[in-house]
C-alpha cells in the first residue's frame, strides 16, 4: 500500500525524518491534503530530540524537524500526535548510572533501566516541553524492559534484595526456582514502568490535558498479554490506572495470525480490552504495512472501538537488532 492509500483508509501516519528523508514542506505538499491526523516522532532512539529542548541533545541534522512540522500541520487543520522512544535512548545508556543490565551482568547497549527515578523525571520534563506544542496526544513507545533477563543493575539488585532480605547476588534462575519470590520480582518491574508512566502523565498534565498513550506490546512470539508482563514489565490492568488510553503495538515480530489457534488465542486477548472499553481508550500500532496487514488492524479498530491506527509504513532502522533483543536472542 503506498501513503495515499494508507492516508485514504484512515491511517495516521508515523513519521520519522531519518526514514522518510523529506522536509515538513516536502512531505505536507505531497500528503497533507489526505492527512486529518499524523505522529511525529519527538525523540528518536539515539536519545536527540527533533525539537529545540532545554534538557535533551537536539539532533543535528533533524533538530527543527518536529517543531516546524507540528506547527505546519496544525495551521493547517492537521492534527498532531508526538512519539517519544522512551527507555531506548542510546545517548543516556551511556552513563552507567543508567544503563540496562542482563542477568550475566553486562550492559545492553542503548537501553536505559526502566526503574531509574531520575530517568522518568528527565523523560517527564521532555514531553512536558513537547506538550507545549499545539498537539493531541503523546506516545511512549519502548516503554518496557526488553527481556525478561534484564534488568540486573545493581541498583535493582540492591533494592529487590533489601527488600525481601536475600543477597544481593542473585540471578533470574535463582527467582524462577521460588515462585513467590518470582512474583515479587515481576512486580517489582510492573511497578517501575507504571511509575514512569504516572510521572510522565502527572507532569504533561501540568502543562496539558491530553491524552498519554503508552505502547503495549501484544505478539505471539512472546506470549501476548501474558508475555508482555512477563518479559517487558507490561501489566495491561495496572497500566491502565494511571492512564486511560493505551497504544496496542500488534505483531511487531510475529506474522499476523493465520492459523485457527493462533486466531482463537488472539480473540480470546482482545476480549480482554473489550471489556473494559468504557473505561479505557485503545489506539493500534503497526509496522512494515502490507495490505493485509492493515485489513486485520482495522477489523480489530471495529471491534475494541479503538480511536487510531498508528502505521509506521517500513520496518525501523533498528529492527534486526530491537527483534533480537525482544526476542531473547541477543541478551
Amino acid at each position: 500500500m503506498d501513503t495515499r492509500q494508507l492516508l485514504t483508509r484512515g491511517a495516521t501516519i508515523v513519521i520519522d525524518p531519518q526514514q522518510i528523508r523529506m522536509t515538513p514542506d516536502e512531505y505536507l505538499a505531497a500528503y497533507g491534503s489526505y492527512m486529518d491526523t499524523v505522529c511525529l516522532v519527538a525523540k528518536s532512539q539515539a536519545g536527540t530530540t527533533y525539537y529545540p529542548s532545554n534538557s535533551a541533545p537536539r539532533d543535528e541534522d533533524y533538530g527543527q524537524f518536529f517543531s516546524s512540522f507540528a506547527q505546519i500541520a496544525t495551521d493547517i487543520g492537521i492534527k498532531v500526535y508526538a512519539m517519544f522512544h522512551s527507555t531506548h535512548d542510546k545517548y543516556f545508556s551511556k552513563n552507567p548510572n543508567f544503563q540496562l543490565v542482563n542477568n550475566g551482568g553486562e550492559p545492553v547497549p542503548g537501553w536505559v533501566c526502566p526503574s531509574r527515578e531520575n530517568y522518568w523525571l528527565y523523560l517527564a520534563e521532555l514531553c512536558a516541553e513537547v506538550a507545549e506544542f499545539p498537539i493531541e496526544g503523546i506516545i511512549l513507545t519502548d516503554l518496557a524492559y526488553p527481556r525478561e533477563t534484564t534488568c540486573f543493575c545493581e541498583s535493582c539488585r540492591r533494592v529487590f534484595s533489601q527488600r525481601n532480605n536475600m543477597d544481593r547476588d542473585f540471578s533470574l534462575e535463582r527467582l524462577q526456582r521460588n515462585d513467590t519470590l518470582f512474583h515479587k520480582w515481576l512486580t517489582f518491574r510492573t511497578n517501575s514502568v507504571n511509575k514512569l508512566i504516572s510521572t510522565v502523565v502527572n507532569r504533561v498534565h501540568q502543562i496539558k490535558k491530553i491524552d498519554v498513550l503508552p505502547e503495549l506490546l501484544l505478539d505471539l512470539q512472546t506470549g501476548l498479554l501474558e508475555g508482555s508482563l512477563r518479559h517487558f514489565g507490561q501489566d495491561y490492568n495496572s497500566i491502565r490506572q494511571v492512564t486511560s488510553h493505551i497504544l496496542i503495538h500488534l505483531f511487531p515480530w510475529s506474522p499476523f495470525p493465520s492459523t485457527e489457534e493462533e486466531i482463537n488465542m488472539l480473540s480470546e486477548t482482545l476480549g480482554e480490552f473489550a471489556e473494559h472499553t468504557e473505561t479505557t481508550k485503545t489506539s493500534l500500532y503497526i509496522w512494515d504495512i502490507t495490505d493485509t496487514k492493515f485489513n486485520f488492524a482495522q477489523s480489530i479498530k471495529t471491534n475494541l472501538n479503538s480511536k487510531e491506527i498508528f502505521v509506521l509504513e517500513e520496518e525501523p532502522i533498528d529492527f534486526l537488532d530491537r527483534r533480537s533483543l525482544y526476542l531473547g536472542l541477543g541478551v
